[in-house]
């Protein structure tokens, strides 16, 4: 059985009673990519001022829940993007290998985004929707 991790392509080394058994093989092993199931909120909502909401609580974190994240060890490994092009900040596990969290950078905006998570350069298929609107004086922009 393996212990827990994370990575792709990682080589496989094996022995018996001292003798390397693949010395001349280049076995690899991966573990499973990792899946997020849900986000949480799914809409999220910047003022102007650079502050950040997500009703309905005034929590200001993305959360992120679903398998194979990795031990609380890789969370150095972990990114989270949102739309491709904007990655989260303070990324951090609140649950080994089930929920991250992370704060969603300032100044963007976007409907039905996808979020992918990438876990030592394995990556998530994207789950979407979440969109984030830009507000300020009381009023959001809108498509």
């Amino acid at each position: 059985m393996m212990p827990p991790g994370t990575g792709g392509n990682l080589p496989v080394r094996v022995s018996y009673m001292g003798e390397v058994l693949t010395k001349n093989v280049a076995l690899k092993f991966s573990y499973r990519a990792p899946t997020i199931t849900s986000l949480s909120p799914t809409i999220y909502i910047h003022n102007m001022l650079g502050n950040s909401s997500s009703p309905p609580s005034s929590s200001s974190r993305l959360l992120i829940t679903g398998s194979e994240f990795g031990p609380s060890s890789e969370v150095s490994s972990l990114s989270v993007m949102i739309g491709g092009l904007y990655p989260c900040t303070n990324v951090t596990m609140s649950t080994p290998h089930t929920v991250v969290s992370c704060i969603p950078p300032p100044y963007f905006q976007g409907r039905n985004l996808n979020v992918t998570i990438t876990v030592s350069n394995q990556r998530s298929p994207p789950l979407s929707p979440i969109s984030v609107y830009a507000c300020g004086d009381g009023s959001c922009l809108s498509y």
